[in-house]
């Protein structure tokens, strides 16, 4: 993982945190890598969907 990708990481993590909401960190890279390189992240995961609030993560639950 790139420099980029953890410091997006832990902004993500922050402002979440902030907000109240505690995510795996396993979570908070695969968004990060997904947001970085603008992929569409499709996934069966509660958290996504949190995240896509916090930052414009591009996200579908299948």
């Amino acid at each position: 993982l790139t420099d980029i990708i953890w410091e997006k990481s832990y902004k993500i993590g922050f402002k979440l945190r902030r907000t109240g909401i505690n995510m795996p960190l396993t979570d908070i890279l695969i968004a990060a890598v997904a947001s970085h390189y603008n992929y569409l992240l499709l996934h069966r995961d509660k958290h996504f969907p949190l995240i896509k609030g916090v930052m414009g993560l591009r996200e579908k639950e299948m």
